[in-house]
C-alpha cells in the first residue's frame, strides 16, 4: 500500500481524486512506495527507488506563480510517476531504470527511455480523461504537442472521456492506443522492436520543465543521470 505523504487535507483532496479515476486507483494501488512533497532534485516531480517526490511549488495552494497545480492536473502527473513503477516498461522492470546498461549504443538508450516516458504519458492522458480535465495540457508548449498527438490518435481509436471511464491498467495496455504511444516490443527480451508514434514528441520534451535539457539528451548515456522522470 502506498503512503501519501501530504497533511491530512491535501490527502483527502488527492484521494477525491482517486476516487474519480478507475486507472489512477490502480496505479496507486500496486504502488507501494511513497508519495512526498520532499524538494526533488529538480524542478517538478522525481521518482527514486521507491518514492515519488513532488516539488512543494506544485501542490494546490502553494501560490507559486506559473508552478502551483491544481487537484485534477496534479493528480495526472502523479498518474505518470506512478506509471513508471506499475506497467511493464516501467523502472522496476527491464529495462527501465537500467536503460543505458541494457542499451547497445546511444540510440538504442533513446529508443528504450522514449517508450517508458511515452507508456507514462499514455496513462497519464488517460487519466485526465478519467476526471473530465485536460487542462495540465495547456501550461506549456511541450504538453500542448503531447496533447495533439494523443487527441489525434484517440480520436482515431473512437477514444473518449466516456468510454474510458472502466479503464484500468489492463484495458489501457490492451489498447491499440498504447500501442500508438509505446510501439511495439519483444515479448520474450523487452527489446524496442519499433518506435511509437508519440516518441519524436517525448524526446523534444524538456525533462521535469528544465528549459534546456530534453528528453532526448537526458537518455544519452553521456548525459544520463538517474532514473526516468
Amino acid at each position: 500500500m502506498a503512503t501519501i505523504d501530504f497533511n491530512p487535507a491535501d490527502t483527502a483532496s488527492f484521494q477525491a481524486q482517486v476516487n474519480n479515476s478507475t486507472l489512477l486507483g490502480q496505479l496507486l494501488s500496486f504502488f507501494t512506495g511513497t508519495i512526498t512533497t520532499t524538494k526533488p532534485p529538480a524542478t517538478g516531480t522525481f521518482i527514486s527507488a521507491s518514492t515519488i517526490s513532488i516539488s512543494p511549488d506544485l501542490m494546490p495552494g502553494s501560490g507559486v506563480a506559473g508552478q502551483e497545480l491544481t487537484w485534477p492536473q496534479l493528480a495526472t502527473v502523479i498518474a505518470h510517476e506512478l506509471a513508471h513503477f506499475d506497467l511493464k516498461y516501467g523502472s522496476s522492470k527491464d529495462p527501465g531504470a537500467s536503460y543505458v546498461s541494457d542499451a547497445i549504443d546511444p540510440a538504442e538508450s533513446v529508443r528504450i527511455g522514449e517508450r517508458n516516458e511515452s507508456e507514462a504519458y499514455v496513462a497519464q492522458y488517460v487519466v485526465a480523461l478519467q476526471l473530465g480535465d485536460m487542462t495540465l495540457y495547456s501550461r506549456t508548449p511541450d504538453l500542448g504537442r503531447l496533447q495533439a498527438s494523443l487527441a489525434s490518435a484517440a480520436k482515431a481509436n473512437s477514444i473518449t472521456s466516456a468510454s474510458v471511464q472502466s479503464w484500468g491498467i489492463s484495458e489501457l495496455t490492451g489498447s491499440p492506443f498504447y500501442s500508438y504511444a509505446t510501439g511495439t516490443s519483444s515479448p520474450d527480451t523487452n527489446k524496442v522492436l519499433t518506435v511509437g508514434s508519440v516518441g519524436p514528441i517525448v524526446e523534444g520534451t524538456h525533462v521535469s520543465g528544465n528549459p534546456i535539457l530534453t528528453y532526448k539528451a537526458f537518455w544519452q548515456p553521456s548525459a544520463c543521470v538517474g532514473r526516468l522522470v
